[in-house]
């Protein structure tokens, strides 16, 4: 008896394509194909408001790609479904995806000696699409032989 496939699974966003205009992520098959060929996917997502939409169909490769309009800063969801000749597979466990990348360097600092105190300062560099949360100060010897980190 053929019955519908399992569930797609292991959803996993693709950090070397993902960024704050584009997402990727890939996935694997289920156990069980249900005894029929998996034909097709379909992919559906969530854009932060808790209303699932169909995204797209047809998709051949277990892999989807979108850019479209993008809110940086903001997690959106997805999930999949997997088609063999009976139909669709229930609906797999859902992937969230911020749109952002790792922020910018920023360029280099500048220092002020004030008495024992030095203040550095700095040009904040692009975020990314999202906040950043802390920065890390290497303070070095002009030999480079030891770093103090802040």
């Amino acid at each position: 008896m053929v019955i519908v496939p399992d569930s797609p699974v292991a959803l996993t966003n693709n950090f070397a394509v993902t960024n704050k205009a584009v997402i990727e992520f890939t996935w694997s098959d289920g156990i069980s194909d249900g005894g029929s060929p998996v034909i097709d996917y379909r992919i559906s997502f969530d854009q932060a408001t808790d209303t699932w939409v169909y995204l797209q169909g047809g998709i051949t490769q277990k892999r989807f790609t979108t850019s479209l309009p993008l809110i940086v800063g903001r997690t959106y969801k997805f999930r999949v479904e997997a088609r063999n000749s009976v139909g669709y597979s229930a609906i797999s466990v859902p992937i969230s995806i911020l749109t952002a990348q790792i922020p910018a360097t920023p360029v280099p600092p500048t220092t002020t000696l004030f008495g024992d105190t030095i203040v550095v300062t700095w040009i904040q560099p692009d975020d990314g699409g999202t906040s950043i949360s802390a920065y890390t100060i290497l303070i070095g010897q002009s030999d480079n032989s030891t770093f103090l980190e802040d």
